[in-house]
Protein backbone atom coordinates (compact mmCIF):
# COMPACT_ATOMS: atom_id res chain seq x y z
CA UNK A 1 0.00 0.00 0.00
CA UNK A 2 3.03 2.22 1.19
CA UNK A 3 4.85 1.83 -2.00
CA UNK A 4 1.58 2.32 -4.48
CA UNK A 5 0.75 5.54 -2.81
CA UNK A 6 4.68 6.59 -3.41
CA UNK A 7 4.13 5.72 -6.89
CA UNK A 8 1.41 7.26 -7.29
CA UNK A 9 3.02 10.55 -5.69
CA UNK A 10 5.74 10.35 -7.87
CA UNK A 11 3.47 10.12 -11.00
CA UNK A 12 1.52 13.27 -9.44
CA UNK A 13 5.16 15.05 -9.07
CA UNK A 14 6.58 14.16 -12.61
CA UNK A 15 2.72 15.71 -13.98
CA UNK A 16 3.66 18.83 -12.40
CA UNK A 17 7.15 19.07 -12.87
CA UNK A 18 5.80 18.66 -17.07
CA UNK A 19 3.64 21.51 -17.00
CA UNK A 20 6.11 23.68 -15.00
CA UNK A 21 8.54 22.94 -17.93
CA UNK A 22 5.78 23.34 -20.26
CA UNK A 23 5.15 26.86 -18.87
CA UNK A 24 8.99 27.72 -18.67
CA UNK A 25 8.96 26.96 -22.55
CA UNK A 26 6.06 28.89 -23.03
CA UNK A 27 7.34 32.28 -21.35
CA UNK A 28 10.28 31.99 -22.85
CA UNK A 29 8.69 31.91 -26.41
CA UNK A 30 6.69 34.93 -25.45
CA UNK A 31 9.85 36.76 -24.43
CA UNK A 32 11.30 35.67 -27.87
CA UNK A 33 7.97 37.34 -29.76
CA UNK A 34 8.07 39.92 -27.90
CA UNK A 35 11.69 40.43 -29.08
CA UNK A 36 10.62 39.52 -32.49
CA UNK A 37 8.08 42.55 -32.25
CA UNK A 38 10.83 44.92 -30.95
CA UNK A 39 13.39 44.40 -33.50
CA UNK A 40 10.46 44.85 -36.14
CA UNK A 41 9.62 47.84 -34.71
CA UNK A 42 13.32 48.83 -34.79
CA UNK A 43 13.27 47.98 -38.78
CA UNK A 44 9.92 50.40 -39.68
CA UNK A 45 11.63 52.55 -37.87
CA UNK A 46 14.88 52.54 -39.55
CA UNK A 47 13.06 51.98 -42.71
CA UNK A 48 11.27 55.55 -41.88
CA UNK A 49 14.30 57.42 -41.33
CA UNK A 50 15.77 56.13 -44.68
CA UNK A 51 12.48 57.02 -46.26
CA UNK A 52 12.72 61.14 -45.09
CA UNK A 53 16.28 60.75 -45.59
CA UNK A 54 15.39 59.78 -49.38
CA UNK A 55 12.45 62.57 -49.71
CA UNK A 56 14.62 65.45 -48.44
CA UNK A 57 17.29 64.53 -50.97
CA UNK A 58 15.28 63.56 -53.82
CA UNK A 59 13.05 66.67 -53.11
CA UNK A 60 16.41 69.01 -52.39
CA UNK A 61 17.80 67.83 -56.22
CA UNK A 62 14.55 68.17 -57.96
CA UNK A 63 14.41 71.61 -56.78
CA UNK A 64 17.75 72.66 -57.47
CA UNK A 65 17.14 71.54 -60.77
CA UNK A 66 13.32 73.65 -61.58
CA UNK A 67 15.02 76.04 -60.71
CA UNK A 68 18.93 75.62 -62.73
CA UNK A 69 18.82 77.72 -65.31
CA UNK A 70 17.83 80.80 -63.34
CA UNK A 71 20.35 80.11 -60.86
CA UNK A 72 23.56 79.59 -63.40
CA UNK A 73 21.97 83.29 -65.15
CA UNK A 74 21.89 84.81 -61.32
CA UNK A 75 24.99 83.80 -60.52
CA UNK A 76 27.00 85.59 -63.77
CA UNK A 77 24.53 88.44 -62.87
CA UNK A 78 25.99 88.77 -59.58
CA UNK A 79 29.54 88.39 -61.04
CA UNK A 80 28.27 91.67 -63.44
CA UNK A 81 26.94 93.60 -60.77
CA UNK A 82 30.12 92.99 -58.49
CA UNK A 83 32.44 94.08 -61.48
CA UNK A 84 30.63 97.38 -62.23
CA UNK A 85 30.46 98.86 -58.86
CA UNK A 86 34.32 97.63 -58.42
CA UNK A 87 34.59 99.69 -61.23
CA UNK A 88 32.79 102.22 -60.59
CA UNK A 89 34.41 102.44 -57.08
CA UNK A 90 37.65 102.23 -58.75
CA UNK A 91 36.34 105.03 -61.45
CA UNK A 92 35.21 107.21 -57.98
CA UNK A 93 38.49 106.94 -56.21
CA UNK A 94 40.75 108.45 -59.26
CA UNK A 95 38.21 111.28 -59.63
CA UNK A 96 38.49 111.66 -55.85
CA UNK A 97 42.26 111.79 -56.08
CA UNK A 98 42.36 114.42 -59.07
CA UNK A 99 39.74 116.44 -57.49
CA UNK A 100 42.22 116.18 -54.02
CA UNK A 101 45.04 117.27 -56.32
CA UNK A 102 43.31 120.06 -57.50
CA UNK A 103 41.98 121.44 -54.52
CA UNK A 104 45.55 121.15 -52.43
CA UNK A 105 47.58 122.17 -55.28
CA UNK A 106 48.42 125.29 -54.26
CA UNK A 107 48.63 124.74 -50.58
CA UNK A 108 51.41 121.78 -51.42
CA UNK A 109 53.50 124.39 -53.87
CA UNK A 110 53.13 126.75 -50.66
CA UNK A 111 54.50 123.77 -48.65
CA UNK A 112 57.43 123.17 -51.15
CA UNK A 113 58.52 126.91 -51.28
CA UNK A 114 58.34 127.47 -47.70
CA UNK A 115 60.80 123.74 -46.92
CA UNK A 116 63.04 125.01 -49.69
CA UNK A 117 63.25 128.38 -47.78
CA UNK A 118 63.80 126.53 -44.72
CA UNK A 119 66.89 124.41 -46.06
CA UNK A 120 68.28 127.79 -47.90
CA UNK A 121 68.38 129.48 -44.03
CA UNK A 122 69.69 126.27 -42.69
CA UNK A 123 72.44 126.19 -44.78
CA UNK A 124 73.71 129.52 -44.75
CA UNK A 125 73.61 129.29 -41.26
CA UNK A 126 75.62 126.11 -41.38
CA UNK A 127 73.12 124.13 -39.69
CA UNK A 128 71.72 120.56 -40.38
CA UNK A 129 69.06 119.56 -41.82
CA UNK A 130 67.51 117.70 -38.68
CA UNK A 131 67.31 121.43 -36.89
CA UNK A 132 63.89 121.25 -39.30
CA UNK A 133 62.53 118.05 -37.19
CA UNK A 134 59.57 118.60 -34.66
CA UNK A 135 61.64 116.30 -31.82
CA UNK A 136 64.73 118.94 -32.02
CA UNK A 137 62.38 122.24 -31.48
CA UNK A 138 61.18 120.68 -28.81
CA UNK A 139 64.23 119.83 -27.36
CA UNK A 140 65.97 123.11 -27.92
CA UNK A 141 63.37 125.58 -29.17
CA UNK A 142 60.51 125.39 -26.56
CA UNK A 143 57.32 127.10 -27.23
CA UNK A 144 54.56 125.99 -25.59
CA UNK A 145 52.72 124.42 -22.66
CA UNK A 146 52.56 120.66 -24.22
CA UNK A 147 56.09 120.87 -25.85
CA UNK A 148 57.47 121.84 -22.26
CA UNK A 149 55.65 118.89 -20.89
CA UNK A 150 57.58 116.92 -23.65
CA UNK A 151 60.82 118.36 -23.06
CA UNK A 152 60.26 117.56 -19.27
CA UNK A 153 59.27 113.65 -19.86
CA UNK A 154 62.46 113.49 -22.21
CA UNK A 155 64.79 114.97 -19.82
CA UNK A 156 63.08 112.77 -16.75
CA UNK A 157 63.89 109.86 -18.83
CA UNK A 158 67.19 110.84 -19.81
CA UNK A 159 68.45 111.80 -16.93
CA UNK A 160 66.95 110.04 -14.63
CA UNK A 161 65.26 106.45 -15.76
CA UNK A 162 68.14 105.53 -18.07
CA UNK A 163 70.98 106.05 -15.90
CA UNK A 164 69.03 104.02 -13.15
CA UNK A 165 68.00 101.07 -15.32
CA UNK A 166 72.13 100.69 -16.37
CA UNK A 167 72.99 100.74 -12.67
CA UNK A 168 69.57 97.89 -12.15
CA UNK A 169 71.49 95.42 -14.73
CA UNK A 170 74.64 95.29 -12.94
CA UNK A 171 75.55 93.87 -9.70
CA UNK A 172 78.45 96.34 -8.22
CA UNK A 173 78.91 97.51 -4.91
CA UNK A 174 76.69 100.84 -4.19
CA UNK A 175 79.55 103.00 -4.46
CA UNK A 176 80.38 101.71 -8.27
CA UNK A 177 76.77 101.79 -8.45
CA UNK A 178 77.01 105.57 -7.68
CA UNK A 179 79.67 106.16 -10.07
CA UNK A 180 78.09 104.67 -13.33
CA UNK A 181 74.82 106.79 -12.07
CA UNK A 182 76.75 109.75 -12.52
CA UNK A 183 78.58 108.39 -15.93
CA UNK A 184 75.86 107.69 -17.75
CA UNK A 185 74.47 111.25 -16.39
CA UNK A 186 77.07 113.23 -17.53
CA UNK A 187 77.19 111.40 -21.27
CA UNK A 188 73.69 111.90 -21.80
CA UNK A 189 74.54 115.52 -20.43
CA UNK A 190 77.45 115.83 -23.00
CA UNK A 191 75.39 114.72 -25.92
CA UNK A 192 72.42 117.26 -25.24
CA UNK A 193 74.95 119.95 -24.81
CA UNK A 194 76.90 118.75 -27.79
CA UNK A 195 74.04 119.09 -29.87
CA UNK A 196 73.26 122.33 -28.42
CA UNK A 197 76.31 124.21 -29.14
CA UNK A 198 76.68 122.90 -33.04
CA UNK A 199 73.23 124.09 -33.51
CA UNK A 200 71.14 126.32 -31.02
CA UNK A 201 74.69 128.19 -29.96
CA UNK A 202 75.05 129.33 -33.55
CA UNK A 203 72.35 129.99 -35.36
CA UNK A 204 71.88 133.84 -34.46
CA UNK A 205 68.16 133.64 -33.73
CA UNK A 206 67.47 131.96 -37.48
CA UNK A 207 65.86 128.75 -35.61
CA UNK A 208 63.40 131.12 -34.25
CA UNK A 209 62.63 133.28 -37.36
CA UNK A 210 62.24 129.67 -39.17
CA UNK A 211 59.63 128.72 -36.64
CA UNK A 212 56.29 130.90 -38.56
CA UNK A 213 57.45 128.89 -41.96
CA UNK A 214 57.26 125.44 -40.05
CA UNK A 215 53.79 126.32 -38.10
CA UNK A 216 52.81 127.91 -41.83
CA UNK A 217 53.68 124.37 -42.93
CA UNK A 218 52.32 122.82 -39.70
CA UNK A 219 48.89 124.74 -40.77
CA UNK A 220 49.00 123.53 -44.98
CA UNK A 221 49.41 120.25 -43.90
CA UNK A 222 46.34 120.01 -42.08
CA UNK A 223 44.14 122.29 -44.33
CA UNK A 224 45.04 119.90 -47.17
CA UNK A 225 44.31 116.51 -44.41
CA UNK A 226 40.95 118.43 -44.04
CA UNK A 227 40.25 118.78 -47.69
CA UNK A 228 40.41 115.24 -48.58
CA UNK A 229 38.76 114.09 -45.32
CA UNK A 230 35.82 116.70 -46.84
CA UNK A 231 36.05 115.51 -50.63
CA UNK A 232 36.10 111.46 -49.40
CA UNK A 233 32.82 111.86 -47.36
CA UNK A 234 30.94 113.95 -50.39
CA UNK A 235 28.36 111.62 -51.09
CA UNK A 236 27.49 113.54 -54.30
CA UNK A 237 29.04 111.61 -57.16
CA UNK A 238 27.70 113.37 -59.61
CA UNK A 239 30.62 115.21 -60.40
CA UNK A 240 32.84 111.66 -61.09
CA UNK A 241 30.99 111.18 -64.10
CA UNK A 242 29.53 107.51 -63.07
CA UNK A 243 26.51 107.49 -64.94
CA UNK A 244 27.72 104.66 -67.51
CA UNK A 245 28.50 102.12 -64.80
CA UNK A 246 25.59 103.37 -62.77
CA UNK A 247 23.41 102.35 -66.82
CA UNK A 248 24.66 99.29 -66.42
CA UNK A 249 23.87 98.30 -62.89
CA UNK A 250 20.69 99.11 -63.02
CA UNK A 251 20.16 97.13 -66.08
CA UNK A 252 22.03 94.29 -64.66
CA UNK A 253 19.63 94.79 -61.77
CA UNK A 254 16.56 94.74 -63.68
CA UNK A 255 17.87 91.19 -65.43
CA UNK A 256 17.94 90.18 -62.15
CA UNK A 257 14.98 91.11 -60.18
CA UNK A 258 13.07 89.54 -63.56
CA UNK A 259 15.05 86.18 -62.89
CA UNK A 260 14.18 86.20 -59.58
CA UNK A 261 10.78 86.46 -60.28
CA UNK A 262 10.86 83.58 -62.59
CA UNK A 263 13.04 81.11 -60.61
CA UNK A 264 10.55 82.10 -57.80
CA UNK A 265 7.53 80.88 -59.79
CA UNK A 266 9.24 77.49 -61.18
CA UNK A 267 9.77 76.76 -57.22
CA UNK A 268 6.10 78.15 -56.16
CA UNK A 269 5.18 75.32 -59.09
CA UNK A 270 7.49 72.56 -57.81
CA UNK A 271 5.96 72.94 -54.46
CA UNK A 272 2.27 73.59 -55.30
CA UNK A 273 2.30 70.16 -58.46
CA UNK A 274 5.45 68.11 -58.10
CA UNK A 275 6.78 68.02 -54.80
CA UNK A 276 3.49 66.05 -53.22
CA UNK A 277 3.97 63.65 -56.13
CA UNK A 278 7.88 63.00 -55.73
CA UNK A 279 7.32 62.27 -52.01
CA UNK A 280 4.15 59.75 -52.73
CA UNK A 281 6.28 58.20 -54.72
CA UNK A 282 9.22 57.59 -52.44
CA UNK A 283 6.79 55.88 -49.57
CA UNK A 284 4.83 54.15 -51.84
CA UNK A 285 7.98 52.20 -52.97
CA UNK A 286 8.93 52.20 -49.35
CA UNK A 287 5.25 50.77 -48.35
CA UNK A 288 5.17 47.32 -49.30
CA UNK A 289 8.28 46.94 -47.36
CA UNK A 290 6.39 48.75 -44.28
CA UNK A 291 3.48 46.46 -44.76
CA UNK A 292 5.59 43.33 -44.50
CA UNK A 293 6.95 44.02 -41.46
CA UNK A 294 3.87 45.26 -39.68
CA UNK A 295 2.36 41.92 -40.74
CA UNK A 296 5.00 40.06 -39.37
CA UNK A 297 4.44 42.11 -36.01
CA UNK A 298 0.87 41.61 -35.98
CA UNK A 299 1.23 37.83 -36.22
CA UNK A 300 3.81 38.11 -32.97
CA UNK A 301 1.51 40.03 -30.88
CA UNK A 302 -1.23 37.66 -32.17
CA UNK A 303 1.00 34.77 -30.86
CA UNK A 304 1.76 36.48 -27.67
CA UNK A 305 -1.59 36.75 -26.48
CA UNK A 306 -2.25 32.84 -27.74
CA UNK A 307 0.84 32.17 -26.04
CA UNK A 308 -0.33 34.13 -22.76
CA UNK A 309 -3.70 32.49 -22.77
CA UNK A 310 -1.60 29.18 -23.13
CA UNK A 311 0.51 30.27 -20.01
CA UNK A 312 -2.53 30.75 -18.15
CA UNK A 313 -4.16 27.33 -18.79
CA UNK A 314 -0.88 25.77 -17.94
CA UNK A 315 -0.91 27.69 -14.56
CA UNK A 316 -4.56 26.15 -13.95
CA UNK A 317 -3.50 23.10 -14.31
CA UNK A 318 -0.35 23.48 -12.18
CA UNK A 319 -2.77 24.41 -9.37
CA UNK A 320 -5.13 21.77 -10.34
CA UNK A 321 -2.66 18.83 -10.43
CA UNK A 322 -1.08 19.96 -7.41
CA UNK A 323 -4.64 20.50 -5.90
CA UNK A 324 -3.01 21.65 -2.58
CA UNK A 325 -0.44 19.16 -2.13
CA UNK A 326 2.58 21.41 -2.36
CA UNK A 327 3.34 25.12 -0.85
CA UNK A 328 3.63 27.63 -3.04
CA UNK A 329 7.11 27.76 -2.06
CA UNK A 330 7.98 24.41 -3.33
CA UNK A 331 6.11 24.49 -7.10
CA UNK A 332 9.42 25.27 -9.10
CA UNK A 333 11.14 21.99 -11.01
CA UNK A 334 14.27 22.26 -8.78
CA UNK A 335 12.56 21.42 -5.36
CA UNK A 336 10.16 19.10 -6.82
CA UNK A 337 13.35 17.02 -8.22
CA UNK A 338 14.39 16.85 -5.08
CA UNK A 339 11.28 15.67 -3.53
CA UNK A 340 10.94 12.89 -6.51
CA UNK A 341 14.57 12.04 -5.46
CA UNK A 342 13.31 11.81 -1.57
CA UNK A 343 10.66 9.66 -2.64
CA UNK A 344 12.88 7.21 -4.36
CA UNK A 345 15.52 7.22 -1.81
CA UNK A 346 13.20 5.71 0.63
CA UNK A 347 14.27 9.15 2.84
CA UNK A 348 10.38 9.98 3.06
CA UNK A 349 7.35 7.68 1.65
CA UNK A 350 5.08 10.77 0.47
CA UNK A 351 4.92 14.14 -0.45
CA UNK A 352 3.66 14.89 2.30
CA UNK A 353 6.23 13.73 4.76
CA UNK A 354 8.90 14.89 2.07
CA UNK A 355 7.13 18.88 2.78
CA UNK A 356 7.69 18.56 6.25
CA UNK A 357 10.95 17.52 5.88
CA UNK A 358 11.79 20.38 3.37
CA UNK A 359 9.89 22.85 5.63
CA UNK A 360 6.99 24.57 4.12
Amino acid sequence: METENSTKDIEKLNNLLGLIENGENIEQKIKDAKKNIKNFEKEIKKENSLIDKEKESVVKEQMGKSTEREDEKISKLNKRISSEKSRKNKAKKRGQKERIEEKTKSLRMKNRELNRTIRTKLGENDLPTFCNSTWFYVLYCTEGLIEWLIKLTFFAVMFLLIPMLCVCFVDWHIFFKGLLFILVFIIDFAIYITIFLVTKDRDNGTLEELRKERDEVKDNKKEIKKIKKGIKADKDESIYDLDSYDKNIRKYQEELDELEKDREKNLKDFKDNKKDNLVKEIEDKHNEEIEKINKLITEEEEKVVSLENALNENKEKIQAENNGALPESLINKYKIKKIIGLIESKEVKDIESAVNKLGR
